[in-house]
């Protein structure tokens, strides 16, 4: 799928190094994403995406070698705060239970339908020594319950 594909294009998955695949006879049945684009610089990363063939039969144990091997990845790009989110249409509450991890968050996919611009662009303005600090004010106002909400 394409998809699939376009986690080795961008950035925030390190061109492909956070996307993982789990291979049942040659054919991918479970993967897996880890956000890795801000491991080194703010030590964080986040576990997600977790898709499973309708008809695998380890399911549980499939995702539980994901994972272990997602953090390994993000231990070594230098994540200290590796956080797991779980999309419950992919995975039920009893799965969840006998993985016996810690959910930090729920995660979901969203779907752009309607791609009309409805409103006028923002003028943009290039970050100066002058507007700075008021950047990092907002920007730590606006993502200060998020693990990466804290600019220096």
């Amino acid at each position: 799928r394409s998809s699939d594909l376009d986690k080795f294009n961008i950035k925030i998955y390190e061109y492909g190094e956070g996307a993982l695949f789990y291979f049942e006879e040659n054919k991918v049945v479970a993967s897996i994403c880890v956000v890795l684009e801000v491991a080194k610089i703010l030590k964080s990363a986040y576990i997600h995406q977790i898709k499973c063939a309708k008809d695998i039969t380890d399911k549980v144990e499939i995702i539980r070698k994901l994972v272990e091997e997602s953090v390994n990845i993000s231990k070594a790009k230098g994540a200290t705060d590796i956080r797991l989110g779980i999309n419950k249409q992919e995975i039920s509450n009893e799965e969840i239970n006998k993985l016996n991890f810690k959910i930090e968050y729920n995660s979901f996919e969203m779907v752009l339908k309607d791609r009309c611009k409805r409103n006028k662009l923002l003028k943009l303005k290039s970050l100066n020594e002058e507007n700075k600090l008021r950047y990092i004010d907002i920007y730590n106002d606006s993502f200060s319950d998020m693990p990466h909400g804290n600019l220096q």
